[in-house]
């Protein structure tokens, strides 16, 4: 009976070390698990953004060259043309932008004029009749 009890706390010992075993693997595993997979959901999102990323950098590169054409378009326009009407220019660059868009809406009218040919470009623009040149008072 002594030898059976001596031998009783041996076993009960290897099966709680092999418990406490048992138990510190599977946390290893369970670690190392997460860790592998944290780090593959990290490389899947890090994918989709540099995609995401790089669709965006296409659309404002294609944006950029789109506004290249439109803005060398309307500077030929006037570098073409001795005077250019504002009907003239509200035609040409109605068929270059989209006004549906609020980023084509950024085109308009200035005119740059010295003081000694004012009169004279007051009277082309009473020539036009478009809403808002009839007075020139300041």
């Amino acid at each position: 009976m002594q030898a059976s009890q001596a031998s009783n706390p041996n076993v009960q010992f290897r099966a709680n070390v092999a418990f406490a075993s048992v138990c510190a693997l599977g946390l290893v595993l369970s670690v190392l698990l997460y860790v592998l997979e944290h780090s593959a959901e990290k490389k899947r999102i890090n994918e989709v953004l540099r995609e995401q990323s790089e669709s965006v950098a296409s659309e404002v590169e294609a944006a950029f060259a789109r506004r290249a054409v439109q803005s060398a378009s309307v500077a030929h326009f006037f570098a073409s043309s001795e005077w250019v009407t504002y009907r003239e220019l509200s035609h040409f660059v109605a068929m270059l932008y989209n006004e549906d868009l609020l980023q084509d809406r950024v085109i308009s009218w200035l005119n740059r004029v010295d003081q000694s040919n004012v009169a004279e470009f007051e009277a082309r623009m009473r020539e036009n009749r478009k809403e808002g040149h009839e007075s020139f008072s300041g």
